[in-house]
């Protein structure tokens, strides 16, 4: 699954990067979120696109970051479309 290969790279760059965001503890809750969400058999779109939202701003302006994230938003988007 795309969505999932994504959030691993995204949760290894965090722990590369956690000087860099804004708030490492909420990147690390939305990670875990949304693992949990896509470990579900039918994932919820409306919890999952909030988690990615409180992703993106515990993030804050960490670009090498953001670009992984977005990643990750448009995987999400596939898996739910």
């Amino acid at each position: 699954m795309a969505a999932q290969t994504r959030l691993t790279e995204l949760a290894a760059a965090l722990e590369a990067h956690a000087d860099e965001v804004h708030s490492i503890d909420s990147c690390r809750q939305a990670v875990a979120r949304i693992d949990e969400e896509l470990r579900e058999p039918t994932p919820d779109g409306r919890r999952l696109t909030e988690t990615l939202e409180m992703l993106s701003l515990a993030l804050g302006s960490a670009t090498s970051l953001t670009s992984l994230a977005g990643s990750l938003r448009s995987a999400i988007e596939a898996l739910l479309s």
